[in-house]
């Protein structure tokens, strides 16, 4: 990681300064399964709600070292056909 917080964009809600980061990492789903309602469907897909956090632990590799912290998915975003892009929120220390 960056030792230097890079500037929030103007209209930033993050609670917290981020820096810059190319460490691997890997997420998990902490529930087997999601019950929501869904909003809207088609042939192509399903626009669903769910009413509950969904909690994932998140295992970086920083140093030779494994670290795992556990959070709340707040965001998936698709950014092309082959990348999507994920938020996770850990919680207030």
């Amino acid at each position: 990681m960056s030792p230097n917080p890079a500037p929030p964009p103007d209209g930033d809600r993050r609670r917290k300064p981020r820096r810059d980061s190319d460490l691997l990492l890997e997420i998990r789903l902490d529930p087997k399964a999601l019950a929501g309602r869904a909003e809207n469907v088609s042939s192509g897909g399903v626009f669903f709600f769910v009413h509950e956090p969904v909690a994932v632990t998140v295992t970086f590799l920083e140093d030779g070292q494994r670290k795992s912290h556990t959070g709340r998915l707040v965001r998936a975003e698709r950014l092309s056909a082959e990348t999507t892009g994920f938020a996770v929120e850990f919680p207030q220390e």
